[in-house]
């Protein structure tokens, strides 16, 4: 079995441990429970199937059953603060904490790479820009470029990072393209995260854009609607077309020479309306 530095999932690494535990006795998950200190016979594999969450102290005493000390202890914790995070900046802290713990260990498969690439914002900015424009080495032009700017360093590390990650790379004439579109480690999909990154600093960008941005350049708008579930569904289809026709768009315009951002948010403004608050539909009552 892999060791707790190879995984991001602590799931997996509960169900690897378990399976890997079966091999050689007649282990169960009644077994592991009481092992753990856990009245429920089933709370693992729940845990496992992603139907229940673990505590700190649950995260610690199934650190103690498996055996897991120091080291390893606390990065199956920080492993699950991690999964468990509920919003970008916390998943980002406890990144941080897992990277640190790892620093002298080889086989931790988060690489520098993976987690500079979806640590900053621009990093996909750049990436864009380079689909659209002709980059022959200026740096600080293309860091003018950006909006809001960023450094010139900090352009000439992300093309570097881009690089590394084949993301972009040179053609036969020394220009540089984009190759693919996304970076992933241990089975989860790092673009995940920097789409989150990314997606809250667009939505800041966009709020700043109402005052620096002049208003025959832009365009901000939107509706409160009320809607149910199946409805909340067909929006969301709605959504998808419209990308996906905005993306044809772009792909037919030969003339570009900017990069914009479009929001298309779609979230609750209210918690569910009880049905005895509900109002009756009329056409159902004639």
């Amino acid at each position: 079995m892999k060791t707790i530095f190879e995984y991001l999932d602590y799931r997996l690494y509960l169900k690897d441990f378990y399976l890997e535990k079966k091999k050689t006795s007649k282990f169960s998950f009644r077994e592991f429970s009481r092992m753990a200190g856990f009245t429920s016979p089933v709370f693992i594999k729940l845990v496992i199937e992603g139907k229940s969450n673990l505590s700190a102290s649950s995260s610690g005493k199934l650190s103690k059953a498996q055996g897991l000390v120091k080291t390893e202890g606390s990065f199956f914790e920080n492993l699950v603060k991690f999964d468990q995070a509920k919003n970008i900046d916390e998943k980002m802290k406890y990144l941080h904490r897992l990277k640190k713990s790892t620093s002298s260990i080889k086989s931790f498969v988060l690489t520098d790479e993976h987690f500079e690439y979806f640590s900053q914002w621009y990093h996909a900015v750049v990436k864009e820009l380079l689909t659209t424009m002709e980059f022959n080495g200026d740096y600080g032009k293309l860091a003018e470029t950006i909006h809001p700017p960023i450094k010139v360093s900090e352009v000439e590390q992300s093309i570097r990072l881009l690089e590394r990650l084949g993301l972009v790379e040179a053609d036969e004439k020394g220009r540089l393209r984009v190759t693919r579109q996304f970076v992933s480690a241990a089975g989860i999909s790092m673009q995940a995260l920097a789409v989150k990154n990314v997606q809250r600093k667009m939505a800041h960008l966009a709020a700043d854009a109402i005052d620096s941005v002049p208003a025959q350049q832009r365009d901000i708008s939107g509706v409160s609607i009320g809607i149910s579930p199946e409805g909340f569904k067909k929006v969301q289809e709605e959504l998808a077309r419209c990308r996906q026709r905005l993306l044809e768009i772009a792909a037919e315009d030969k003339q570009s020479d900017r990069v914009y951002r479009v929001n298309l948010h779609l979230f609750p403004l209210s918690a569910p309306i009880p049905k005895e608050l509900k109002k009756i539909d009329r056409d159902l009552t004639d």
